[in-house]
C-alpha cells in the first residue's frame, strides 16, 4: 500500500519510479495516507495476534505432547481456511 495525499500524483509517480525494481514483482495499490497508515497498523496488530495465538497453542501442544512446529505449518497451509490461499488446489 502506497500512501499519497489526494493532490499529490507527482509524489506518487516519483515514489513508484524510485521503487520500480521492487514494485515490478507485486501490485501495490495507492490510496490516501490515512488508509495506508491504517493498513500498516492493522498488519502489525494482526501479526502480534498470530504470534500470541501460536504462543498460547504451544503450551497446549506441550501438555498434549504435540509438535507445535507441525501445527503452525498446518495452520499456514490448511485448505479452505483462507490462511494461505496460494496453496489451494
Amino acid at each position: 500500500m502506497l500512501g499519497v495525499q489526494e493532490d499529490s500524483q507527482r509524489a506518487e509517480s516519483a515514489v513508484r519510479e524510485l521503487y520500480a525494481p521492487i514494485l515490478e514483482r507485486c501490485a501495490v495499490p495507492a490510496d490516501r495516507l490515512q488508509t495506508a497508515e491504517l493498513v500498516k497498523v492493522s498488519a502489525n496488530a494482526f501479526l502480534a495476534t498470530k504470534i500470541s495465538f501460536i504462543n498460547a497453542i504451544s503450551e497446549v501442544c506441550e501438555a498434549a505432547g504435540a509438535d507445535v512446529s507441525l501445527l503452525a505449518d498446518a495452520l499456514g497451509t490448511t485448505h479452505g481456511s483462507g490462511v494461505n490461499s496460494s496453496t489451494r488446489d
